[in-house]
């Protein structure tokens, strides 16, 4: 689960579940059928996609709704967050949830052991080279290159998240790096979800540019409403969140639909917007209590538990996702990062 989610701190979680899973069911299928096989499957598919989703929210580069959300922020309120600053933001809130998933997980299903032997024989089944190839270096040195501009970019505005994704991008599909060709970028890329990005942040500045947020916040300023609290607020907007997921659980676009018009709401009432967006993006994110959207549904269809089995195993930690979600932004909000 921890290489699960480091790895989609830097990259899509899709395409990193994806991989994982057939991993995970390799490893179980060594187990004889029967109830030591269930619940070790049980623990593996279940924390394969939550620690993926969870793991998405770590650095701004680990999902493309969070690149939206702070172009909306900048664009909508005013608000700047750069890469290292949201990585103060994610890193506590995704590695807490992936640890407490394992801790969880393994005390509710007790996955069964395998003997040395057993896990040696399973290791020299994959084939896995010792050595590295030249492709493989290629790629970890971009990568290590790209994080490492990312973090710069704190310093350095021109260096800002898309920018060094796209130099990355180049690079690997760039002749004579030998990872990927360009008509295999052109094929495997999901261009609908490239356009939908690109509209929906043009959206939400013309919203602003036109003064539709304005208006919104001067008819929230006006409300008769006291001082709240931005612990309990974060807190509530997390169970909104987890209820609004039930109904359509897919994170991403519930997240679309809601973060400009909970922006204006922050400003209206003088709070910082970070407080309640940033709880809806990682709800969303972690949009894993039933097997509809992608990553959780490719674990369900492997047929080793039942929806109400994957409903009763993820609710405890969508509550601990709440709790700390509740507690951590609005005292990150405090520090004077953006």
């Amino acid at each position: 689960m921890l290489v699960a989610g480091i790895f989609s701190a830097i990259m899509s979680n899709l395409p990193v579940v994806a991989a994982f899973l057939p991993l995970a069911n390799q490893f179980v299928l060594l187990f004889p059928e029967g109830e030591k096989r269930t619940r070790t499957a049980c623990a593996f598919m279940l924390g394969v996609p939550i620690a993926g989703m969870a793991g998405g929210v770590i650095t701004p580069a680990g999902a493309a709704i969070n690149v939206m959300v702070m172009e909306r922020l900048a664009s909508a309120a005013g608000i700047n967050i750069t890469f290292l600053a949201w990585m103060v933001i994610g890193l506590p809130l995704g590695l807490l949830t992936i640890l407490f998933g394992w801790f969880f997980l393994n005390k509710v299903y007790k996955p069964s052991q395998l003997s040395k032997e057993e896990v040696q024989d399973y290791m020299d089944s994959l084939d896995v080279s010792d050595k590295w190839s030249a492709a493989e270096i290629r790629v970890v040195i971009i990568v290590l290159l790209m994080f490492a501009l990312w973090i710069l970019s704190t310093w350095f505005k021109y260096l800002n998240t898309t920018i060094v994704a796209m130099a990355g991008l180049f690079l690997l599909i760039c002749p004579g790096i030998g990872v990927m060709t360009i008509p295999q970028f052109f094929k495997e890329v999901n261009w609908s979800m490239f356009i939908i990005f690109g509209a929906l942040t043009t959206l939400a500045g013309r919203l602003t540019a036109n003064g539709v947020v304005k208006t919104l916040v001067g008819f929230v300023g006006g409300l008769k409403v006291g001082a709240i609290n931005p612990f309990i607020l974060a807190f509530c907007i997390t169970i909104v969140a987890w209820v609004l997921l039930l109904l359509m659980p897919i994170g991403n676009s519930l997240t679309n639909q809601l973060s400009v018009p909970l922006i204006a709401i922050a400003l209206g009432l003088g709070l910082d917007p970070v407080i309640v967006v940033v709880p809806l993006l990682f709800c969303g994110l972690c949009a894993f209590m039933i097997p509809i959207d992608t990553l959780p549904l490719m674990a369900y269809n492997y047929g080793y538990y039942s929806v109400g089995t994957q409903v009763k195993s993820t609710i405890p930690i969508c509550i601990f996702i709440s709790i700390i979600t509740a507690i951590w932004i609005p005292i990150v909000c405090n520090f004077g990062l953006w």
